[in-house]
């Protein structure tokens, strides 16, 4: 998923809400890490992407991690721009190509992919692997195999989820497929999306009418297992400009119109 939206906020948040940031919790935004990225250190948030490699012009955000989105960013002065970055110590990982097994996203097979990789390894940059838009849907798995048997370098794997978030039993069961997939790999695992989205607008159903409560408590219950899972090196929420009934997205928006907390965003700040 890619949304970069464009808001003007004002932000209130109160020091004292706080929680000491956790290393491994950020947060994936288009707009917020370019336009504002104090409101995400504010919130919490130790790193930030927004799906692409351009360097952030604001030196106040959190640790920026770049993502060659699709093969329309293999640039040389884009890749010339990473090396920069690796060498100054502004960037130390590269995000693979975002959902790939996705006909609106970069949709790529596995082999042209493959067939890429080197690119991103030139960069010198720790890589994480591509990210489907389905952990299950074999793309990963297909694109993995062909890494092996050509030597290709992956360091960590990245994975999106969108879950009903209000099934309780959600959370247990991202964990076994999280343990599954690092038995599988043997590799650190980042979640590079995961949000309280409304999987109704992709005809999956909910347990429960989605409400901000349930996204909050989802939020919490998310967390604590991420941060128990050794080998979950980070995981970044997803949140833009969501805030309209009709936006899949408004459960997981951590800022109101206004600039306020929400529910999920009290949570995520306060998150132990």
């Amino acid at each position: 998923m890619k949304l970069v939206l464009a808001a003007c906020l004002t932000l209130s948040l109160a020091p004292a809400a706080l929680a000491a940031p956790h290393p491994k919790r950020g947060v994936a935004s288009g707009h917020y890490l370019s336009s504002r990225p104090t409101v995400l250190s504010q919130l919490g948030a130790t790193w930030a992407y927004d799906w692409s490699a351009t360097v952030p012009a604001h030196s106040d955000a959190p640790a920026w991690v770049p993502m060659i989105w699709g093969p329309g960013s293999l640039k040389p002065s884009v890749l010339a721009a990473l090396q920069t970055a690796r060498r100054s110590g502004r960037a130390h990982e590269l995000l693979g190509f975002n959902e790939p097994d996705s006909a609106s996203q970069s949709s790529l097979s596995p082999s042209r992919a493959a067939g890429l990789w080197p690119q991103l390894q030139r960069t010198g940059l720790r890589l994480g692997s591509p990210a489907p838009a389905v952990a299950t849907s074999g793309w990963l798995g297909q694109f993995m195999a062909l890494a092996h048997a050509r030597h290709l370098r992956v360091d960590f794997i990245a994975l999106h989820y969108y879950q009903d978030f209000t099934n309780p039993r959600a959370v247990p069961e991202l964990r076994r497929q999280l343990l599954a997939i690092h038995r599988h790999y043997g590799k650190p695992i980042w979640i590079t999306e995961i949000g309280a989205l409304d999987v109704r607008r992709w005809h999956e159903p909910m347990q429960h009418s989605p409400t901000p409560g349930l996204a909050a408590a989802y939020l919490r219950r998310l967390f604590a297992m991420l941060d128990a899972l050794a080998f979950v090196e980070r995981y970044a929420w997803f949140t833009d400009d969501c805030w309209s009934d009709s936006a899949c997205g408004r459960f997981s928006s951590l800022l109101t119109r206004r600039g306020g907390l929400t529910l999920a965003g009290r949570a995520f700040q306060s998150a132990a």
